[in-house]
């Protein structure tokens, strides 16, 4: 590695660079030319195997640079090239680096030109500099919301706060209680203001920081302007102390949080909107306090359609019951919910009387701090802690006991157990049940499977020689032979497969669930190898119900 930064080191040197710190990494002092004008910088390195980038920091600003300027952090810092989008080829560091300063150059050259407040509009975030605003309105808000409320949540010192905008204060704090919130705002409307040009930064008076500031930003764009404009009469109108602008441009959108709770004894005598707008406008705007918010949506509908291909929502609105909440089942629990079971209004039920031993602890999505309690009862907390907005009911008894599963869309058996998955089959051949999806681990970690019975025509269970070593259907090879160890009492079942081999159990699980949901489930039976030495590939398919097969037969 030293003879790596020496070589760096030269490069420099020769092309008249010079070093001014070598410890604990070396900086050194450069010029970046812009229209052959020389432009004092440093460059540094920020690890001695010179895995990152170096930083380039600007010390003297071309005359054609703005104050407010795209890729130049306040501090000097040029953003020259994307996190992750370059990196020192290993066989050449030296033309590495010298690349960045050219590549620098370029940028600054291009910023210099005329770029600077463009770029502004791609990269908007990093000079709104916005306090983050979680909306969760459980649908896309359009025109004026009049009930709605703001939360605030205090962060750590040093960190900005968050904000949650919702419609029903009760629920929102239910919702995110445990993250301790404060009511910032129940007389609150929200405004969606949709502007007609790409929104970017200006070269002064920026962030705005008040209502005359943000103004004369949007100045140029009138449907903007007439958008805060409504806003502030319907703020008139509902009686509200303040106000949230969600500004929606082509490119990106913003928010702001303005505080009108202080005006509201100057403007009581105001007896219509257009005084009232007047007023704020003119003669309060400088006074009336703005804070930029950076919005994101947090309702379920938005994050599953990012989740989802097609903008598709995956289990969500769908009666889900999941039986066994063991290895697969707790990682399979985390997956559902986040390809959408148990939101918009639809279900995740968790069936599971067992509670977590010390002989689960080591393959289990939970750990130590549930131990003894019911399995079933400690993930769906654990849901609700992740996805406040969850529907989860946890069972905390046998299957054999539970009724009513008529209503289920899917049933998904995470078991393992092939007593209860061959019962479960024949119930659903007796038309008993729903669409049942099975997934379990073979052997001792050989592999994982998943497979669906939905339509008439396919395997059952009995069917099915997925157990038999050699079969058609295994991932075990003929000469495949299960290693068990010796249990020290009857309590816990010493099978040696990894947590991994759960993880790919629940993955599979989840991918057919889906599938399933989009109404494109086949091929019905899915299987990963895991152990290639002693098992066997199985190819996706769907297999159809055995002439042969005793149990099929009585249905056929």
């Amino acid at each position: 590695m030293i003879a790596q930064f020496s070589q760096v080191h030269e490069a420099l040197i020769h092309k008249g660079f010079e070093l001014v710190k070598s410890y604990p990494l070396p900086i050194y002092s450069v010029d970046l030319y812009v229209d052959g004008t020389p432009y004092a910088a440093d460059l540094s390195f920020v690890d001695s195997a010179l895995v990152y980038l170096p930083k380039i920091r600007l010390i003297q600003r071309p005359p054609g640079l703005p104050s407010n300027c795209a890729h130049l952090t306040p501090l000097g810092h040029l953003c020259y090239i994307g996190p992750n989008q370059a990196h020192l080829p290993r066989d050449n560091l030296a033309g590495g680096v010298l690349g960045c300063i050219e590549i620098a150059e370029n940028l600054l050259s291009r910023l210099a030109s005329g770029d600077a407040l463009t770029d502004t509009q791609d990269e908007f975030y990093a000079s709104w500099l916005g306090e983050r605003l979680l909306i969760d309105l459980d649908q896309e808000p359009a025109g004026t919301i009049f009930d709605s409320t703001l939360i605030r949540v205090m962060t750590d010192r040093g960190r900005p706060n968050i904000y949650l905008l919702g419609r029903d204060k009760e629920a929102l704090l239910a919702r995110y209680g445990q993250w301790k919130p404060e009511v910032a705002s129940t007389s609150l409307i929200t405004r969606v203001v949709e502007a007609q040009f790409p929104i970017g930064a200006t070269e002064h008076d920026w962030p705005p920081t008040n209502l005359f500031m943000l103004l004369k930003w949007l100045a140029g764009d009138q449907n903007a302007i007439n958008g805060v404009h409504s806003a502030l009469k319907d703020v008139y109108r509902s009686g509200a102390a303040d106000l949230i602008l969600i500004i929606k441009g082509p490119n990106t959108s913003c928010a702001a949080f303005l505080e009108l709770r202080e005006l509201l004894e100057e403007t009581l005598p105001i007896r219509s909107p257009i005084q009232y707008l007047k007023a704020v406008t003119q003669r309060h705007s400088k006074s009336l306090k703005m804070i930029p918010l950076d919005p994101a949506y947090v309702d379920p509908a938005s994050w599953l359609e990012r989740n989802m291909q097609d903008d598709h929502r995956g289990l969500a609105g769908k009666s889900i019951v999941l039986v066994g909440c063991g290895a697969i089942g707790g990682y399979l629990t985390d997956l559902l919910a986040k390809s959408g079971a148990g939101f918009l209004g639809g279900s995740l039920t968790l069936i599971d009387s067992d509670v977590l031993s010390v002989g689960n602890i080591g393959r289990h999505a939970l750990g130590f701090g549930d131990l003894d309690r019911k399995k079933s009862q400690a993930l769906a907390e654990d849901l609700r802690r992740r996805y406040p907005a969850i529907n989860v009911l946890p069972l905390m008894e046998d299957f054999l006991n539970v009724k009513g599963l008529s209503g289920a869309d899917l049933v998904i058996n995470a078991t393992g157990d092939q007593a209860l998955s061959h019962h479960m089959s024949e119930q659903w051949l007796e038309g008993n049940m729903p669409a049942v999806l099975f997934s379990w681990i073979t052997g001792t970690g050989c592999g994982v499977q998943a497979y669906l019975l939905s339509d008439p025509g396919q395997a059952c269970m009995s069917c099915l020689d997925y157990s038999v070593p050699g079969g058609v259907y295994s991932v075990m090879a003929s000469e495949y032979r299960h290693q068990h160890k010796h249990a020290p009492s009857c309590g816990d079942w010493l099978v040696p497969y990894s947590a991994a081999a759960a993880v790919h159990a629940a993955a599979l699980a989840c991918d057919l669930a889906v599938a399933w949901a989009r109404g494109s489930p086949a091929p019905m039976l899915r299987s990963f190898t895991l152990d290639y030495a002693a098992g066997k590939v199985v190819p996706p398919t769907s297999p159809p119900r055995r002439n042969d097969c005793k149990i099929c037969s009585r249905y056929h």
